[in-house]
């Protein structure tokens, strides 16, 4: 599949979650998807996720399967999360105590 066919893949299976995507995005996910090894460093809220929860819609497509395929995706900033919300908790509740 040419680069341009694979852009419209990944622009349709984005605009079919109601996103556009920016050209960082549509790059990380174009050499994923022909093999490459990627690495994305961008800034908080620039839509890193977008970049691994669209590839199963765009394999789906390149493959011409049917059948849904589904991500995993284990992050590790939700265990932050819940460490700094329970953090918080114990500070306010030892603040109280005072």
């Amino acid at each position: 599949m040419s680069d341009v066919q694979l852009k419209a893949v990944i622009g349709e299976v984005a605009s079919g979650f109601g996103y556009r995507l920016k050209q960082e995005q549509k790059d990380s996910i174009l050499q994923f998807t022909k093999g490459k090894d990627v690495f994305i460093s961008l800034p908080t809220g620039f839509g890193k996720s977008l970049c691994y929860i669209l590839l199963p819609g765009v394999f789906d497509i390149i493959r011409g399967v049917e059948k849904k395929s589904m991500i995993l995706v284990i992050s590790p900033l939700i265990a932050l999360q819940w460490n700094i919300k329970w953090l918080l908790y114990i500070l306010l509740e030892l603040q109280q105590c005072m």
